[in-house]
């Protein structure tokens, strides 16, 4: 994992759930536990079978895997980009893909959002793009119904108390 946030360390838990192995890099300590180590970026990127990127886009996150990081990865890994488009340089995966260093990239978020026709990731056979929707599940629907709610109620009560 790149970046343990609520979303990361979720997936790292669900991830060991499957019986994988796994380590994160993190730009800063976590405070909570993870279910893996922390590791160094340069480890993560060398060893990771599948890399999962979790950051938030910042100015200094804007093109955080670019070429020098795709190419530092193990070859023949598979790249998950379900965070932010801007993270990832998209011409530098492609040629990451092109050369063999990535076997697959799992993308639901682009650099250009919608993704124009005729993209070269969208004719790609070893890319699989989604909508970036996982969280349009009768769940999740539910949970923002209920949390906004109780934010309406609450709300309510303190411009009532005034």
């Amino acid at each position: 994992m790149i970046g343990t946030g609520g979303i990361g360390r979720c997936f790292m838990r669900l991830a060991t759930g499957f019986g994988m192995e796994t380590m994160a890099w993190n730009r800063s300590v976590p405070a909570e536990p993870l279910p893996g180590p922390l590791r160094p970026l340069e480890e993560v990127l060398a060893t990771a079978d599948v890399l999962s990127l979790h950051l938030a886009l910042t100015p200094q996150t804007r093109g955080f895997l670019g070429a020098a990081q795709l190419t530092a990865m193990k070859r023949g890994a598979i790249l998950v980009n379900t965070a932010r488009g801007g993270l990832l340089d998209e011409a530098a995966l492609i040629a990451a893909l092109e050369a063999g260093q990535l076997r697959h990239a799992a993308l639901d978020v682009f650099d250009e959002e919608p993704m124009r026709p005729g993209h070269p990731l969208a004719r790609r056979p070893d890319v699989t793009l989604t909508a970036h929707a996982g969280y349009k599940t009768p769940e999740a629907t539910r949970r923002l119904l209920r949390l906004s709610l109780q934010h309406a109620a609450r709300d309510r009560l303190a411009y009532a108390a005034g």
